[in-house]
């Protein structure tokens, strides 16, 4: 939506966009140095990725036995998710420099890149697995703050670190290339579904291509 709104000026998706933007304000929370949001949803209300007591018991979910059979240790932070939002408030305020998006852009690339990064492959981020399409999300949010965007009518007030981060998030990509795992890319830089060794194949056929061809999902 906010992608669409970024190239055409559609006032109904601005509407749209600006009850999205309060119900971030309203609902982004602090965590530590950096900030959480809610991650599932369902008529019952929504729980926050890290499981405690914002958003939890109060929902009702438990209660209805919605989570029956879902490993509590699954709820945790999304760095895709944030991407993504970072992302929304990106091509909002690249469109209309709303104040709200570029505060909201500014603290979720800064928690993205200061406290988010995952260790155990020199870089990168991971919510369960280093999937390529999150670390996708990731660089993208800080390659469009950093550099903007063609036939943008505001310019984001970005940091060095934002350009910094984005080169040295594209170095590691590179750098994990190969037809034998773990790498992210393939040796013709087609991204494997994620990093790791192992080949899911409980996920099929959705990632099916786990192994050598990588996948162009």
């Amino acid at each position: 939506m906010a992608q669409y709104y970024f190239v055409t000026g559609d006032a109904a998706a601005w509407d749209i966009l600006e009850n999205w933007l309060a119900w971030l304000e309203a609902c982004g929370v602090p965590e530590g140095s950096g900030w959480n949001f809610p991650l599932y949803f369902s008529e019952y209300g929504f729980v926050y990725a890290t499981p405690g007591e914002a958003g939890w018991f109060e929902t009702g979910w438990f209660e209805e036995g919605w989570f029956e059979g879902l490993n509590l240790g699954d709820l945790t932070y999304d760095p895709g998710v944030a991407a993504a939002l970072a992302l929304g408030c990106l091509y909002i305020y690249l469109r209309n420099g709303h104040p709200t998006a570029a505060l909201w852009a500014r603290r979720i690339l800064d928690d993205l890149r200061l406290n988010r990064q995952s260790t155990e492959f020199g870089g990168g981020y991971k919510s369960d697995y280093h999937y390529a399409w999150l670390n996708a999300l990731v660089a993208q949010a800080f390659g469009v703050a950093a550099y903007g965007l063609p036939g943008q009518y505001y310019r984001f007030p970005a940091i060095p670190e934002d350009q910094a981060h984005f080169e040295a998030l594209l170095n590691w990509m590179f750098s994990h290339a190969g037809d034998d795992k773990p790498n992210l890319l393939n040796a013709e830089l087609i991204p494997f579904v994620y990093l790791e060794e192992a080949d899911l194949w409980d996920y099929a056929p959705h990632y099916v291509f786990t192994g050598r061809m990588g996948s162009l999902e």
